[in-house]
């Protein structure tokens, strides 16, 4: 699996560890000796250069979206249509309550399932009122299916952090670039259009990842 980790030096600091840490702990996951890892650092400083001076890096200076647009520019001029890419950025926390689960396969495991797979549980889709209007009862309607893995639920939206083929995101490539012409990416309203045009987005319950900036958490995550 091909993973590109944005990572920028600008922004919100994460609320619930920093973003060395996260960093840190997320090799421990992914960087394994399989995935191919390519570190897109944007608006960085010359110590995180350094930090990242071992790995392989991408220097931008483009902002929140326009480091989007590039990624999946890379992409698509990089890998093959049947392979898988996971885009992740550098405020995410996953789950080490489960460190026998192999985070890689649990995703190739969803791909098999959906166009989209993130491994946020969004707790926006537990609150009835809040951000997400089709929220009723406290969930949404959806569908639950289980692969070797994991639990998974169909949903409408997610974040900027998601896995998908090479083939869905050429396909998709005006789309995702249409919704990163803000200054913040266009998160929810992109997956809504992508849902309407019959994609499918798929997360695993309960979530294996956590948003770290944002509150509240990932439903029943486990931070140890």
């Amino acid at each position: 699996m091909n993973i590109i980790y944005k990572y920028s030096d600008k922004g919100k600091i994460p609320a619930v560890s920093n973003k060395i840490i996260i960093k840190y702990k997320f090799n421990k996951l992914f960087n394994d000796g399989i995935n191919n890892i390519i570190y897109f650092l944007d608006n960085c400083e010359p110590e995180t250069l350094k930090y990242f001076a071992d790995d392989t890096i991408i220097q931008t200076t483009l902002g929140n979206s326009g480091c989007n647009k590039a990624i999946y520019q890379y992409i698509i001029d990089n890998f093959a249509d049947d392979e898988i890419v996971y885009i992740c950025e550098d405020d995410y926390l996953y789950d080490t309550k489960n460190n026998s689960k192999n985070l890689t396969k649990i995703i190739c495991e969803g791909l098999e399932r959906a166009d989209y797979v993130s491994l946020f549980d969004h707790p926006d889709k537990y609150v009835t009122g809040g951000d997400n209007p089709f929220i009723t009862n406290g969930g949404e309607d959806t569908k639950i299916i289980l692969t070797n893995s994991t639990h998974w639920k169909f949903t409408n939206s997610t974040t900027m952090t998601f896995a998908c083929k090479v083939k869905t995101l050429k396909e998709d490539f005006n789309i995702l670039n249409g919704f990163n012409n803000t200054v913040v990416p266009q998160d929810f309203m992109m997956f809504l259009h992508l849902g309407k045009m019959g994609r499918k987005l798929i997360t695993p319950i309960p979530g294996l990842a956590n948003h770290c900036g944002y509150s509240p958490v990932t439903p029943l995550f486990n931070f140890e």
